[in-house]
Parts: structure tokens; C-alpha cells; sequence
């Protein structure tokens, strides 16, 4: 094709070419003008040699072209006879057959203006003396020749597809029933054996259902194939219901084989919750797991209730019902005095290293209001736990103000007490409130402590306060010279305190 297109543009070139020839075999050797005497000749004869020069170029360029494209165009005609010339026997082959002659007939124009541009790139040669080889010759005859080879082939090949298109159309319509019977038997599978078995195990189940998926893959891909034919015979295209029927039944089946096999890898896989150490489940996530996995169970059940359905939602509904029971023993306020109250009632000593399959053979739903009231005095406790280190920090990081008395340097007083009087009085009340809780029971000791503490701080407070408002009353009277001049006895023991 690049031959093709190039060619017309060396064709303009040449002619341009053969023009100027003759302008330059034209043009004068000599001239006179005025008193200047003009010799063109060796101008003449230089641009003669170059036109001659690019003018050969040019044939050889041409002649490569015109070899190679001939060459080509005659291989791609006998190309097409070969191809036309098969006689398939078979479905398959005879619907390649069939595309294959309609391309062909597409391509006529271009393989004919091909042709001709060939015959066109000769003629050129010929106009300008090229003297072409009889090895070329004899392709470019064969090129002539072949036109009428060709269009023989397409209409022996329109008449063998006119008389056997029939057969292979009722050959079609036999495959297309074939995929309908397969379709059909794929169904019949999905809804018996393994796969309404409530007690079949999902990885048999699963693996059963990957060859279904294949087999449906297969047919899927056929059934396209068979359209595409049915396109080429100018049929009408089938319906493959049974075929979207299959796909469906089987996306059912699917979903809830696979969600069940990840329901019981989430549960009691290898895993799964239930081979955990309890102390490391988050109970708080398990349970967003649970709702959400019962949801789907639910879904799904109501889209097709039969007893494998029933069997995961029955079973996400037990993990539903163990909730309350795990959120409450996964409350971080149990300590292990609380642990050890819970396994009292089970009868068995705490174990830390406990997994979740261990509470449920232990079962400790049987104990489950038990648990959730524990939980709950843990949870009680561990907030008053919180308010009494609330009042230990606030205590522990109190600063006390000492103001220099009249600017001495070394006698200071108590000040500022103002906020340590309102916390002081705070916290007491809050403590007063602590110890009539019922969940002060875990502590107690604790809470009683502080109580004692703070009570101490205050009767010392109230009393360093009397004595510095005492002593400063004193220090007034004592200070002045006139009196330390009439009572120096007792000033002399006032100043000693």
C-alpha cells in the first residue's frame, strides 16, 4: 500500500521531470545582450546530467515499487482463491468459510484499484524506456490473468455456500439444543444433591460449584459463537433463557455456599473466633460482625427458603443470641476478682489463657444473667475507680501558696486557699456519694482512705488558719515600739513563737 500511494507521487515528479527535459533541450547555447555575451552552455548541459541523474533514481524507485506491488497484489489474489477454493464439511469451518467470503467480497475494490495502479506504475516505466525483465512480465501477465480466476472463485464459492447453507443451519439449530439440554441437566443439578444437602460441607459444596461455574463459562462462550453464526446464515438470533435461568440459579447457590464458608471461617475456622484467646476478641467488633452477617443470612433465606438457607441463618441467629452474654464478658472493667466470681459459678478455676470455644463448652450462657450482672458491677466500680484517681491526681499535683508576710524574708502565710476549699469540699461530697454506691464494694478500703485523708486536711486547714489569724492579730499588737516598751516581758515570748 505504501508502494501504492508513493507511486503517484513519483509519477508527478517524473513528468515534471520529462518536462523540464525539453525546456533544457530548448534553451540556447549562446546569446548576445547589449555589449554582454551570454555561453549557457555548460549550464544546460549541467542541469541536463542532473535531471538524467534524479530521473534514473527515479525509474529504479518506480521499478522496485511496481515489482514488489505486483508481487504482493498477486499474492494476496491467489491468497484468496486458495481460501475460496476450501470445502469445509463441518459447522465450524464452514461459518470461518462464510465470514471469510464476506470479507473477501469487501476487499474486492481494493484488491482491483490495486491492480490497476500496478498496470499504471508499468505503463510509466514503459513511457520512459525502462525495459522490464521477462520474469516480471510473466507476473504482471499472471496478474491480468488472475482477475477472472478470482471472480470465478467467488461465485463457485457464493453457489457451494447457497447449497449447503441450509444443512448447516439445521446443524446449528442441533448444537444450540445441545447447549438447552446442558443448561438443562446443569439446573437439575443445582437444585438436588450436595447443594440442598443442609449437612454437606461448604468446601465439597464449593468445589462442586466451580466445575458448574466452568461448565457454564464453556456454554457462555459457545452460546456467543453460536450467535455470531447465526448472524453469518442470516438467522434469527435464539434466546438462551435457559442459559440467563442457569446463571442465576447459580449465582443463588453461590452466594449463600460462599457466605456460609466464610461465616464458619470467621467462627469456628482455624482462625476463628472460637480458637482465640478471649482476652484478645474484641467483642464490640464481633458484634458488628454478627449483625451484619445475620442480615445477609436473613437476605438470603427470604430469597430462597429451603433447609440450607434455614441452616445459616439459623446458626448466625445462635451467634446472635451469644452476644449479650460476649459484649458483657468483654468488658475491660472485669478484673480478675471479677473472673474469678464467674468461673466460681461455673465451678471451675479462672484461666486466663482461655479461648471462646473453652466458654462455650463450659457453657457459659447458662450462666448469662449472672455474667451481665458482674459486668455490670465491673463497669460500676471501674467508674468510681475513675472518679477516685481523678481526686488522687488532682491531690497529688496540689500546689499550696505561701505569701511572705510585710516582706520578711523568712516568716510566710498560708494563701490563695480559696480553690483548694471549693475541691476540698468537692471532692468529699463526691466521696460521700462513692461510698453509698452500690458499687463501691471493690473499693471500699480505697474510698474509706481518702475520705479519712481529706477529712484530716480540712480539721488541719481550719486549724492552721485560726492559729495564722491569731498570730497575725498578735503580730500587729507586738509590733509596735510602744507596746514592746510597756509589756516587754510578753513580747519577748511573743516573739519566740
Amino acid at each position: 500500500q505504501d508502494h501504492i500511494a508513493n507511486s503517484r507521487s513519483i509519477k508527478r515528479e517524473m513528468l515534471k521531470l520529462r518536462g523540464w527535459g525539453a525546456d533544457l533541450d530548448r534553451m540556447k547555447l549562446s546569446n548576445v545582450i547589449g555589449i554582454f555575451g551570454v555561453d549557457s552552455k555548460t549550464l544546460r548541459n549541467f542541469l541536463i546530467d542532473r535531471k538524467n541523474v534524479v530521473l534514473e533514481d527515479m525509474k529504479s524507485v518506480l521499478h522496485t515499487a511496481a515489482k514488489e506491488s505486483c508481487e504482493q497484489v498477486l499474492s494476496d489474489f491467489q491468497a484468496r482463491i486458495k481460501l475460496l477454493a476450501r470445502k469445509p464439511t463441518n459447522l465450524k469451518d464452514f461459518a470461518a468459510y462464510v465470514e471469510s467470503k464476506s470479507e473477501i467480497g469487501e476487499d474486492i475494490k481494493n484488491l482491483m484499484q490495486a491492480s490497476s495502479t500496478v498496470d499504471e506504475m508499468y505503463k510509466l516505466l514503459s513511457s520512459f524506456d525502462v525495459k522490464i525483465p521477462s520474469a516480471e512480465q510473466v507476473k504482471l501477465d499472471d496478474l491480468h490473468t488472475i482477475h477472472g480466476q478470482f471472480t470465478e472463485s467467488i461465485d463457485t464459492a457464493q453457489q457451494d455456500v447457497s447449497v449447503k447453507i441450509g444443512q448447516m443451519a439445521q446443524a446449528l439449530k442441533g448444537e444450540i439444543s445441545k447447549l438447552d439440554q446442558e443448561l438443562m441437566e446443569i439446573m437439575t443439578e443445582l437444585v438436588s444433591n450436595e447443594c440442598t444437602n443442609p449437612k454437606a460441607e461448604c468446601s465439597q459444596v464449593l468445589e462442586m460449584l466451580d466445575d458448574v461455574q466452568l461448565q457454564i463459562e464453556r456454554i457462555s462462550d459457545k452460546a456467543d459463537t453460536y450467535t455470531h453464526y447465526q448472524k453469518l446464515f442470516n438467522m434469527s438470533a435464539h434466546e438462551y433463557t435457559n442459559l440467563t435461568s442457569t446463571k442465576e440459579l447459580f449465582e443463588e447457590k453461590f452466594e449463600l455456599w460462599n457466605s456460609m464458608r466464610q461465616w464458619e471461617d470467621l467462627t469456628v475456622g482455624p482462625v476463628g473466633w472460637a480458637s482465640q484467646v478471649w482476652s484478645t476478641i474484641k467483642p464490640e467488633d464481633m458484634e458488628r460482625e454478627v449483625q451484619s452477617q445475620f442480615k445477609t443470612a436473613q437476605k438470603i433465606y427470604k430469597k430462597r427458603e429451603d433447609d440450607v438457607a434455614l441452616r445459616f441463618k439459623d446458626d448466625a441467629l445462635k451467634w446472635k443470641g451469644y452476644m449479650p452474654s460476649l459484649v458483657a464478658l468483654g468488658n475491660e472493667a472485669l478484673k480478675v476478682r471479677h473472673w474469678e466470681q464467674i468461673f466460681a459459678k461455673l465451678g471451675r478455676p479462672y484461666d486466663k489463657e482461655m479461648t471462646l470455644d473453652n466458654l462455650v463448652q463450659w457453657d457459659i450462657f447458662s450462666i448469662k444473667e449472672y455474667c451481665e450482672e458482674i459486668s455490670g458491677v465491673a463497669s460500676g466500680e471501674y467508674a468510681l475507680e475513675l472518679q477516685l484517681e481523678k481526686i488522687e491526681t488532682a491531690w497529688r499535683d496540689m500546689v499550696f501558696t505561701l505569701n511572705s508576710y510585710r516582706d520578711s524574708k523568712d516568716v510566710f502565710i498560708l494563701a490563695g486557699l480559696d480553690e483548694v476549699f471549693v475541691q476540698l469540699e468537692d471532692n468529699q461530697a463526691a466521696l460521700q456519694t462513692m461510698l453509698a454506691s452500690r458499687f463501691v464494694m471493690g473499693v471500699r478500703d480505697r474510698v474509706e482512705g481518702w475520705e479519712k485523708k481529706l477529712s484530716h486536711l480540712s480539721e488541719t486547714l481550719d486549724e492552721w488558719l485560726s492559729v495564722q489569724r491569731a498570730w497575725m492579730y498578735l503580730e500587729s499588737i507586738f509590733g509596735a515600739p510602744d507596746i514592746q516598751k510597756q509589756l516587754p516581758q510578753e513580747t519577748v515570748q511573743f516573739l519566740r513563737v
